[in-house]
């Protein structure tokens, strides 16, 4: 028999409610009054890194369209959210035109200083981590009439598929403002086996190659203020090979793995689900995130997570005493075609009803339960604050459990907002519990019906581990790798646990070794009891390079795996030891910024990435030396695609015997060693180059460099554009 799963996306946008990105100022003499600040400028740096992205988010924030009358300077607060995988390793603040690069202390060290200097009115920025995914950065000063500059680098896990491999921009930051910024820029060093990257949710969002002076070439683009929807992905092509991506830094012997089970096993298709999706919008309460941007992102997801076994159905609530009203004829199966048929027919210009009543709606959900009587999982991603007070929610918490459905129901909650709070309560029982919006109700909620309850991450993000969570392929897994001539040890999986998980999902491991490549991986799935087997060795020639920030993954996931464990003092303290010497945030440490003059050291050799650059302007014969150069060279077609000719030429006529040509990519790694036998007619040699990598591997589309080299004298350097 089926088990009918009700996926009960409330989008339920009432009031002024908890956030999960929250931008704030404040005069620290009137901590009450309480406004929203500003994002005056905001660009964003990236740099793929595997199971990671480098992300480097550079804000400008002030209290534009703030009054504080009787003010002289302020405090910034912003709360913000990432995935709970993620890595936050460094801060910057700037002091006047000074970088000042903030150093990592224990959080109850950081947290005293960053006070006692608020007090005596001086310059300091304090970062921490308030649980799973959960940030706060400080900032005092701000001119009442001025602005602050600052950056957060953090290592953003990607989600991988057999396409394409994308991560959530930080939106709910940039839409908690109270005045948008001009744009929102990006700035994309890419290696070269990701590609040309792209927005998928902008199709007509170019990147454009850029030159940096210090960083070399680059892809840039600039989001207008009329895209900044509630949801936007980065997204590149993924570099698999048989459903595996393997990288390495050999200096730091870390390497990652990345392991699509679908691509690797026969896996059963597993029961099908039964998908009742609920929908409960409030436009007043969103920060650019409109009904078609919700629809957009569930499509998206539905997409990635169902198969043909499931069936869906789409609701909306209303104010009806029932609570529900349907927006689809009936049940539909989780086909690709039909998904995308009935988003289609929806249509960007769907008006949802504005004043759902959340009560009403899980009522409505329990009976249809109740009335097929097969257990149900409910999906329930909400954000109102209407069920916030705590005496109020246990006793709707009481209604509910009392509900004849609600025995054969489980509740996936994700607590979902994008809108600064304007309320929250504190419960005290032994400890303190600060309760923001639904939190309290959301989380008894999926406790009580042995559900799922997520907080941190943004919307798709979120989302989609909910899907997860209601999916019934479900058994043990295993990664377990080996060299040919040493071992692998110390390895950690993305999302910690191997037992009664999603056997769909990817596998992201991080671990070290020794020895020599090629790598050996065998995966095993259990089913069941019914293990599933497959085995794949990597050759060298696959492994891709990875930069030395493989020491900040590779610690950061230990220290997660030791925040996830019970914490006895001695293991806070090698939490608070590894998070200093390899400067990862964890719950237990702070990054702290001083201005100069209270200890805090000018970051000389930081270089603002996203300052300078200028287009590539790309001929048929940009050789760097001109004239002055022994050797020229020019290549035709150039952007090309498939092949080019390359024509080489020394200007005093000399022969070319013993010529040398390597090609490499954007990041200085040697790709090719194209073949010098070619056709060589009245002093010069033309050649033909297939755009493949020394492996024979076609490469991605991006920016390389030919270099030429004679014994005769002379070396010439042509920028060549793969498309």
């Amino acid at each position: 028999m089926r088990t009918t799963i009700l996926l009960a996306l409330l989008f339920s946008l009432a009031g002024k409610l908890a956030s999960q990105a929250t931008l704030s100022v404040l005069d620290p003499d009137r901590t009450w009054n309480l406004k929203q600040g500003s994002v005056e400028a905001a660009a964003l740096t990236i740099e793929p890194q595997g199971i990671y992205a480098d992300v480097g988010l550079f804000l400008t924030l002030s209290a534009e369209g703030a009054s504080f009358p009787n003010a002289d300077s302020l405090e910034i607060v912003l709360d913000f959210s990432l995935p709970e995988e993620a890595l936050v390793y460094d801060s910057w603040l700037w002091v006047d035109t000074i970088i000042v690069r903030a150093d990592i202390l224990d959080r109850r060290t950081a947290t005293t200083i960053y006070e006692e200097i608020v007090n005596r009115r001086q310059d300091p920025s304090i970062l921490f981590k308030k649980g799973p995914g959960q940030y706060q950065l400080r900032v005092y000063p701000l001119p009442v009439n001025g602005s602050r500059r600052l950056k957060i680098s953090y290592l953003m896990p990607a989600d991988w598929t057999a396409e394409s491999v994308s991560f959530e921009l930080p939106m709910e930051i940039i839409n908690a403002s109270n005045t948008p910024p001009d744009s929102l820029e990006l700035r994309a060093w890419m290696g070269p086996e990701w590609g040309q990257p792209y927005i998928p949710e902008l199709p007509d969002q170019a990147f454009q190659w850029f030159q940096s002076p210090e960083l070399g070439p680059f892809s840039r683009t600039a989001i207008l203020p009329e895209n900044f929807r509630g949801s936007l992905t980065f997204a590149m092509d993924a570099p698999l090979d048989n459903g595996v991506y393997v990288n390495r830094n050999d200096s730091l012997n870390i390497y990652q793995a990345v392991v699509l089970p679908e691509q690797l096993l026969n896996l059963p298709e597993g029961p099908g689900r039964n998908l009742f999706i609920l929908l409960d919008y409030k436009l007043d309460n969103t920060n650019n995130l409109s009904p078609a941007d919700l629809l957009e992102a569930l499509r998206t997801e539905l997409l990635a997570g169902l198969t043909p076994a499931d069936t869906f159905m789409l609701w909306t609530s209303t104010t009806t005493p029932f609570g529900l009203e349907s927006l689809m004829a009936g049940p539909m199966p989780g086909e690709e075609g039909v998904i995308q048929a009935v988003f289609d027919a929806l249509g960007p210009g769907l008006d949802l009803p504005e004043n759902g009543y959340l009560p009403a709606a899980i009522d409505g959900l329990l009976q249809l339960i109740e009335a097929e009587n097969r257990p149900a999982d409910i999906l329930l991603a909400s954000n109102s604050q209407s069920e916030g007070d705590p005496q109020y929610a246990e006793s709707l918490i009481e209604d509910i459990t009392d509900a004849p459905g609600f025995a054969l129901a489980a509740f996936h909650v994700i607590d979902y907002q994008n809108t600064n709070i304007s309320g929250w309560w504190d419960w005290w029982t032994g400890l303190e519990f600060d309760w923001k919006g639904n939190e309290f109700f959301y989380s008894e909620l999926s406790r009580l019906s042995g559900g799922s309850y997520r907080r941190a991450g943004q919307y798709r993000y979120k989302l989609r581990k909910a899907l997860e969570a209601a999916d019934r392929l479900r058994g043990s897994v295993e990664l377990h790798t080996s060299m040919s001539n040493g071992f692998c040890y110390n390895r950690f999986l993305l999302g910690g646990s191997t037992v009664n998980v999603p056997l769909r999902r990817p596998l992201y491991q991080v671990g070290k070794y020794q020895g020599a490549f090629p790598l050996t991986l065998q995966y095993a799935a259990f089913t069941d009891g019914m293990p599933q087997m497959a085995g794949l060795s990597v050759d060298e020639a696959l492994v891709n390079a990875i930069d030395t920030l493989a020491e900040e993954i590779w610690v950061g996931n230990y220290l997660l795996s030791l925040e996830g464990s019970a914490q006895g003092d001695a293991t806070v303290e090698e939490i608070v030891e590894q998070s200093i010497e390899h400067r990862v945030l964890s719950l237990h440490t702070a990054f702290l910024c001083l201005e100069p003059n209270q200890g805090g050291e000018p970051c000389i050799d930081c270089i603002d990435p996203t300052q300078g650059g200028g287009p590539i302007v790309i001929g048929t014969a940009e050789e760097e030396g001109g004239e002055n150069n022994l050797l020229w060279v020019e290549a035709f077609p150039n952007p090309f695609a498939r092949q080019q000719s390359i024509r080489i030429g020394h200007r005093k006529g000399i022969g070319l015997a013993g010529l040398r040509i390597a090609i490499y990519d954007s990041m200085g790694r040697l790709v090719a060693l194209p073949d010098t036998d070619g056709v060589f007619q009245n002093g010069e040699l033309t050649l033909l180059w297939d755009g493949r990598s020394l492996d024979g591997r076609e490469l991605p589309p991006g920016v390389y460099f030919l270099i030429a080299d004679s014994p005769q004298g002379g070396q010439v350097q042509l920028k060549l554009v793969k498309i």
